[in-house]
């Protein structure tokens, strides 16, 4: 609760990271995550966790089953299309629920809205 930062932008807060040790997985993999992940959902409507790429790292598979939902953030013109459907699929094996795509750098000449 003390460590969670206003950020000058109203109903938008973080918390930082803190330093990162030298496993990074043993940060996300320890017992107080999903607890702190709890206090957290009840204090605030919406929580972002901003984790590395899902395919080198195992990040993600730790986080995927205690969130409500995964957003995949793609680069247009760089991430294969094999990337994404293996990303999915990694995401389905731990129960995990894709909530959408945010694709960086797409050349914006009118919005979209994709439902399936």
């Amino acid at each position: 609760s003390e460590a969670i930062q206003d950020v000058g932008i109203r109903n938008v807060h973080v918390l930082p990271s803190g330093p990162i040790p030298a496993d990074p997985t043993q940060l996300l993999s320890l017992p107080y995550l999903k607890d702190m992940l709890g206090e957290t959902a009840a204090r605030f409507d919406v929580v972002l966790l901003d984790t590395p790429a899902i395919l080198p790292v195992i990040d993600m598979a730790l986080v995927a089953p205690s969130a409500d939902g995964v957003l995949l953030i793609i680069r247009r013109g760089k991430t294969l299309r094999q990337e994404i459907q293996s990303a999915q699929s990694q995401i389905e094996e731990v129960q995990g629920r894709t909530l959408g795509v945010v694709v960086n750098d797409a050349a914006v000449k009118r919005s979209v809205y994709l439902n399936n």
